[in-house]
């Protein structure tokens, strides 16, 4: 596949994750980064898992920060394998789990005590779901 060919594909691709709601900039980035990284190494024949690989731990950060590398280059590559059937997807989990922080849930009573502080329940100003006369 060509450079040319390949940057179209994640034009397109990136188009599409932006048309189903995602934002994509840092995915973009780390994209665009991957691209680089197989442009260096010569764009010869299929895309290979280990390429994307190497990219993903070819960096000194943690292990979540080179498994998130390696989900974004899979979503692409399960993408382009759509379009050529050559192209090699890793494994999940080959690098273990992207580890997300853990959400907090309010309560009731943390959303009262909240909604007592700002004055009453309701959005917490125009532009927020406010009715205007």
């Amino acid at each position: 596949m060509m450079a040319t060919e390949l940057r179209a594909r994640l034009d397109s691709y990136l188009a599409l994750r932006r048309a189903l709601g995602f934002a994509m900039r840092p995915d973009e980035r780390l994209l665009r980064s991957f691209i680089a990284f197989l442009e260096q190494r010569g764009l010869d024949g299929p895309l290979r898992a280990q390429s994307a690989l190497e990219w993903a731990t070819g960096i000194r950060s943690g292990p979540g920060h080179q498994a998130h590398r390696l989900t974004v280059a899979r979503g692409f590559l399960i993408h382009l394998r759509a379009l050529d059937p050559q192209v090699e997807v890793p494994g999940p989990g080959l690098l273990g789990r992207a580890k997300r922080p853990v959400p907090h849930i309010y309560t009731p009573t943390d959303i009262a005590a909240l909604s007592a502080r700002r004055g009453g329940p309701g959005p917490a100003g125009p532009g927020l779901g406010a009715r205007r006369p």
